[in-house]
């Protein structure tokens, strides 16, 4: 599909999650698993972000060394983000109840 330019575009990605809920997961499971390593793999194997990647390069629309510097800035972001976050201050316990909890009186 390819959008004219001619307004909004809309791009649905759906996906599968790779990785467990928790790094922990395994010991939760005691060892156990919940779904088996050849679907995982099934699913690697269908990673939108490798696809488009894939289709921008072979289409000769983007450089594969252009897609790995924007992986490169992206990953500098999110390490940024990341130090932030742990070099901040404990954010205050009862805000729980403004920001998960929308609309709901505490």
């Amino acid at each position: 599909m390819h959008a004219a330019g001619g307004g909004p575009t809309f791009l649905q990605a759906a996906t599968y999650r790779i990785r467990g809920h928790l790094e922990a997961e395994a010991l939760l499971l005691g060892g156990g698993r919940y779904r088996e390593e050849d679907e995982v793999e099934q699913w690697r194997g269908r990673d939108p972000l490798a696809g488009l990647a894939a289709h921008l390069t072979s289409a000769a629309q983007v450089s594969p060394e252009v897609l790995d510097a924007l992986a490169a800035r992206v990953a500098a972001r999110v390490e940024d983000a990341a130090s932030f976050a742990e070099a901040s201050e404990p954010a205050d316990p009862e805000l729980v109840h403004q920001l998960m909890f929308a609309g709901q009186e505490p």
